[in-house]
């Protein structure tokens, strides 16, 4: 499975517009949009289907918006990622 996710969203779309639009590239498990934010997350059934819709609606139209879409990362791999910032290239103002 594959957790996509999507930002820039219209506060106009829909979640079954949101699941037509990555339908097109594969098939789609679940669609949750955040209430009052301009994300949302898509899962897709298997990594090589959430790849190719990924490629093909970065930077996609959807109503008055572009799309900016991305595999999602789990609170681990974020936390990893910022433990593994080098503090040596850190600006500090002074």
């Amino acid at each position: 499975m594959k957790t996509i996710l999507v930002s820039g969203l219209s506060s106009a779309v829909t979640q079954t517009e949101l699941r037509n639009m990555f339908a097109e590239h594969g098939s789609v498990i679940g669609v949750d949009l955040v209430d009052g934010q301009d994300f949302g997350y898509v899962r897709m059934m298997n990594d090589s289907e959430g790849k190719r819709a990924i490629e093909a609606l970065d930077g996609a139209q959807c109503f008055d918006s572009v799309l900016s879409v991305s595999a999602a990362r789990t609170r681990q791999q974020r936390a990893n990622e910022q433990s593994n910032v080098d503090p040596g290239n850190e600006v500090v103002n002074g």
